[in-house]
């Protein structure tokens, strides 16, 4: 006969119908003799051995392999009366095997799967059990809990989510399907939106921004601050799509929606100063700055953009002196950023005529990426302008031309320094060369 799968909601539930199922009635002494009060002790302890060890899952099971124990069905000639649990006592009564699970096709809970022997006592044992477990509460007709149901749902999600990017954006369909499927873990289980989970929203509203809808994601970031108390992570991206599109005051708005939520975060102090620099609020954007410099004093970004405010003002012994502590903060993974200060800086230096201090840092920024062509060129032009030291310039100019054959700066640097030392085809070369990069 094929297994039953019968639910409960708990481990005594179970225990109770394990013991009217194998017909255990209560264990009570004979007398009151010490004997026989000994003899009850014993057998309710080898009783809930029993138990625990059905309770401990499929193979701990006492009797999951009683049809092997007794092969074909023989039964021993046993003289002494056995107990009720005992593994003979359980066969004899019609079961196959016996054991428990803690699932069953992703219902949770408290399972006894029974199957039962192709005899009479098995038969009317099935029957006996059909008759007092509701249909509800039999196998598949159990509902798989709401939660189980989300969990699969959020499933989905993510890997439908995984590889979103803002080149290769998801059909339209599929973030429908997955904002319809993230509303219902909503509605159902929000319990579900903590830890990693919530951060769906986030990147279904990275995919919706990405294929143009900015209500939507609009819409799923504000979802994910509802679930993140105290953290501004999604107004601080809620910022940067309204800024993407122009939408200067929308992204101010987020930024200071943020800053409510979390009146310490230096990133969206960052951005709001970036916002203002670019609407020529020059004063708003230091005052951001300041603010988030006070929050951490060690983040070299924040002083860079200090920095190019200042050049920009043509402030630039106030731009020099942030650009220094900006390169000194600023740590592995921003040499891009900090290359870009140590050009800023060797421009203030040249401006004051200070050639030798802008080499230097220029060799700075060398050192740090030496296939940089900006910082090539800057170097080759300086050691040719200004320092006179045209086996330098040749050397850089020559390394710009490697890197970026295009670069036609490089080629009349080279045409100058053959000029100068009377090689005229090659200086002919590199100005027709230049001309034609030109």
């Amino acid at each position: 006969m094929s297994n039953l799968y019968v639910w409960f909601p708990n481990g005594k539930e179970r225990r109770d119908f394990v013991k009217e199922l194998l017909e255990i009635g209560p264990i009570v002494p004979k007398s009151e003799s010490l004997k026989a009060l000994k003899e009850t002790e014993k057998l309710k302890k080898d009783l809930i051995l029993y138990l625990d060890m059905l309770d401990e899952g499929k193979t701990k099971s006492p009797y999951y392999e009683l049809h092997k124990l007794f092969y074909m069905g023989i039964i021993p000639d046993v003289k002494q009366k056995l107990k009720p649990w005992a593994e003979l006592e359980v066969f004899k009564k019609g079961f196959r095997r016996i054991y428990t699970q803690k699932s069953y096709f992703f219902r949770s809970g408290y399972w006894l799967i029974l199957q039962f022997r192709e005899n009479k006592a098995g038969r009317e044992k099935r029957q006996w059990v059909l008759e007092r477990i509701p249909k509800a509460r039999l196998g598949l007709n159990v509902p798989i809990p709401m939660e189980v149901i989300c969990k699969q749902k959020l499933d989905w999600v993510r890997k439908v989510l995984k590889n979103v990017t803002i080149e290769q954006p998801y059909k339209s369909k599929d973030l429908g399907k997955a904002l319809k499927y993230l509303n219902r873990v909503k509605e159902y289980a929000p319990q579900l939106f903590k830890g990693e989970n919530v951060y769906l929203w986030e990147q279904l509203g990275w995919a919706y921004n990405a294929w143009g809808d900015i209500e939507k994601a609009e819409y799923c970031l504000r979802t994910q601050a509802s679930f993140q108390p105290g953290c501004n992570d999604a107004f601080l991206n809620l910022g940067v799509f309204f800024a993407e599109r122009g939408q200067w005051k929308k992204a101010i708005a987020a930024y200071v929606e943020g800053l409510k939520v979390n009146p310490k975060d230096e990133f969206i102090y960052f951005n709001l100063a970036a916002l203002y620099r670019d609407e020529g609020k020059r004063d708003y954007a230091l005052k951001m700055l300041n603010n988030a410099i006070i929050e951490n004093p060690q983040r070299g970004l924040n002083y860079k953009l200090k920095g190019d405010i200042h050049h920009d003002a043509g402030e630039y012994e106030a731009a020099l002196s942030n650009y220094k502590k900006a390169v000194k903060l600023l740590d592995d993974g921003w040499e891009s950023i900090k290359i870009e200060c140590y050009l800023k800086m060797a421009s203030i230096y040249k401006k004051s005529n200070e050639f030798q201090m802008a080499a230097n840092v220029l060799e700075t920024a060398y050192n740090i990426e030496n296939s940089n062509t900006q910082v090539l060129i800057q170097l080759a032009l300086l050691y040719a302008k200004n320092l006179n030291q045209w086996k330098k310039a040749k050397k850089y100019a020559e390394q710009a031309l490697d890197f970026d054959p295009y670069c036609s700066k490089a080629c009349f640097i080279l045409a100058e320094y053959y000029e100068l030392i009377g090689e005229i085809e090659k200086t002919k070369w590199y100005l027709k060369r230049g001309k034609r990069m030109n």
